[in-house]
């Protein structure tokens, strides 16, 4: 895949999709914005491209990778809007709190509602180990399943050390109230799957299940935190103060246009999954189309309402906040009323 698409590509890959699309409003050209991503590109940001097309040259997609910081990126001037894991979103922003300053981050926008990360068994393992027919019945009766192999050890628990990954499973095991149990550290590479080892490998949801599922040619099995309870924000779009004041209005537009985007790709997701190819082109439809439908799921968890962001004591926001103080993840200084000014659901945008 390649690493990063320039500007000009992106705009002509964008045109070319656009033949049976209605014109778009001559207002929306004026928006330049530059759009950061925090990873390669994928299903996970079909709204974003979907706003793109619709938005046109006004804005510009920049593909994330292994080494790129969308957070220094946003802070070096060379990115308006950025999309991150909100464990990234608030650690950069306690690492300014921890100069005695207040923040300059802004988060915007939460595009995934809920936290993607899940963990997935290799179905000759589920099977090897009594698990009968793991993709029917409750997602919590197959949860029921792995914490006893857990707890007597038939299967170790994968983690991705220092990751929103541990947060997510620091809360799960607390819901599960499950003690004792050894923690293995995997790497972010999930093919190691296919080699059937007694390992809950960590994974985002949207993504690797439906590839994997493809290679091996049977469904893993999926663990789902989200049926115990366990229900933590994923990615966050983050700009500065200093950017808000200056382009304030271009980033209501976007944002705006972003939530009609993820409507559409909620209720087109055909059409989407062939969006998304154009940006992600070696993968399989079939896969594709179910990665879409899928993203979509933590897009829209609970509300109808893209982009919504629960700041009020208790809400979904500070329970990320303790999950990820809780795992390590996190220190101390992050608090709701430490970071009430860096919460700004634009206007026009989610409230």
């Amino acid at each position: 895949m390649a690493r990063a698409l320039s500007s000009g590509v992106l705009l002509l890959l964008l045109l070319s999709s656009c033949s049976a699309e209605p014109p778009r409003p001559p207002e929306k050209q004026d928006i330049q914005l530059r759009l950061q991503l925090n990873w390669f590109h994928d299903p996970t940001f079909a709204g974003e491209y979907r706003a793109a097309q619709d938005i046109g040259d006004g804005l510009t997609i920049l593909e994330g990778g292994v080494n790129i910081s969308p957070l220094q990126r946003l802070r070096a001037g060379l990115a308006d809007v950025v999309v991150v894991g909100i464990d990234i979103a608030l650690q950069g922003m306690e690492t300014d709190l921890s100069s005695g300053s207040p923040t300059d981050l802004r988060i915007l926008y939460a595009d995934f509602q809920r936290n993607p990360v899940g963990w997935i068994v290799h179905p000759d393992v589920a099977a090897h180990l009594g698990l009968a027919d793991p993709m029917n019945g409750p997602g919590r009766q197959r949860n029921d399943w792995l914490f006893r192999q857990l707890s007597v050890g038939a299967i170790h628990m994968g983690d991705k050390r220092g990751t929103e990954t541990t947060a997510v499973w620091a809360s799960w095991r607390q819901a599960r109230r499950l003690q004792g149990v050894k923690v293995t550290p995997v790497g972010f590479d999930p093919t190691i799957v296919l080699d059937a080892p007694r390992l809950a490998y960590p994974v985002y949801m949207n993504e690797e299940p439906f590839k994997l599922s493809e290679k091996i040619g049977r469904p893993v099995v999926v663990f789902d935190p989200a049926d115990d309870g366990v229900v933590l924000y994923g990615n966050v779009i983050v700009t500065t103060g200093p950017i808000l004041r200056s382009k304030g209005p271009q980033i209501t537009q976007f944002l705006s246009t972003l939530s009609s985007a993820w409507h559409w790709v909620k209720q087109n997701p055909g059409s989407a999954a062939a969006l998304v190819k154009r940006f992600y082109p070696d993968v399989s439809d079939s896969v594709i189309n179910l990665q879409v439908r899928r993203t979509a799921d933590f897009v829209f968890f609970g509300t109808e309402t893209p982009g919504v962001i629960a700041g009020e004591p208790g809400g979904r926001l500070e329970q990320t906040i303790l999950a990820l103080q809780s795992a390590g993840s996190l220190g101390k200084l992050v608090t709701l009323a430490a970071i009430r000014d860096a919460i700004v659901p634009v206007p026009g945008g989610p409230q």
